[in-house]
C-alpha cells in the first residue's frame, strides 16, 4: 500500500520484483519517503474489482 504526502493510500503491486534491485529496494526502504513511478490499473481479482498502482521503479525521496 503506498501513502501520499496528504494521506491518500492506494493499493500497490510490484510484479517479479522478488529476487531483484527493485524488490530489494522497496523491502529495505519500507515506511521511509520514497519516489514511485509505475501506472495506475484495474485490479479484478475473486469477483472484486479494485485499482491498484503497479510500481516499475523506485527511488528515495
Amino acid at each position: 500500500e503506498l501513502q501520499s504526502e496528504s494521506g491518500g493510500r492506494i493499493q500497490a503491486i510490484a510484479f517479479r520484483a522478488v529476487d531483484t534491485a527493485l524488490g530489494e529496494f522497496l523491502f529495505t526502504n519500507r515506511g521511509k519517503p520514497v519516489h514511485v513511478a509505475g501506472s495506475l490499473s484495474g485490479n479484478h481479482w475473486n469477483g472484486n474489482r479494485t485499482v491498484q498502482f503497479r510500481i516499475v521503479d523506485a527511488a528515495l525521496a
